[in-house]
């Protein structure tokens, strides 16, 4: 141990200070998560304003979301995971009918073609690792105080894949049912 680390070894198991230390260190974890879901719902909340007009809905599930229109079915926009990619459910279109689609726009998608039954491709998100929000230095970026620039960056990125990706899923949306 260096020498901070003793003095706060030494200061923490004095026993009028260890119940203390030990019931705030049993609360951190759930002041770390609720950081993390209040800063997701501080994202969303952002998103529902700056994609208001391009007709978007925006669905949030525990640091998920989902970008749909009202008339979409079985397509959607994604973010996942730190991944940002289309959602097609597959198993509902003709393959070769998906496949032009992909082929037409091959140069505006993401990379990544996925093989499950949901998802048709996905990239990871810009500076992903920093979003993990799994140590200190990245949990201290989403303090109450310090979110903002963080909210604009992430909100900039998804926006912009988005409302880039809008007319490649209404094309989808449109293609025949099996």
């Amino acid at each position: 141990m260096n020498e901070f680390e003793e003095g706060m070894f030494k200061y923490i198991t004095d026993p009028k200070n260890y119940t203390s230390a030990n019931e705030l260190s049993s609360l951190l974890v759930g002041v770390n998560e609720k950081l993390i879901l209040d800063f997701w719902e501080e994202v969303h909340i952002k998103l529902k304003e700056d994609l208001n007009e391009h007709e978007l809905n925006i669905l949030l599930e525990v640091r998920k979301f989902t970008f749909t229109k009202s008339n979409w079915y079985d397509v959607a926009i994604g973010f996942e995971d730190l991944d940002l990619g289309l959602i097609v459910k597959k198993n509902k279109f003709y393959e070769d009918d998906v496949l032009k689609i992909v082929e037409k726009y091959k140069e505006k998608l993401p990379s990544i073609h996925h093989e499950n039954e949901n998802w048709l491709c996905y990239d990871p998100i810009e500076n992903y690792k920093s979003y993990r929000f799994s140590n200190f230095n990245e949990l201290f970026q989403i303090l109450p105080d310090n979110r903002d620039r963080l909210i604009h960056q992430i909100v900039d990125i998804l926006k912009t894949f988005a409302v880039s990706k809008v007319t490649i899923c209404d094309e989808i949306n449109e293609l025949k049912r099996k």
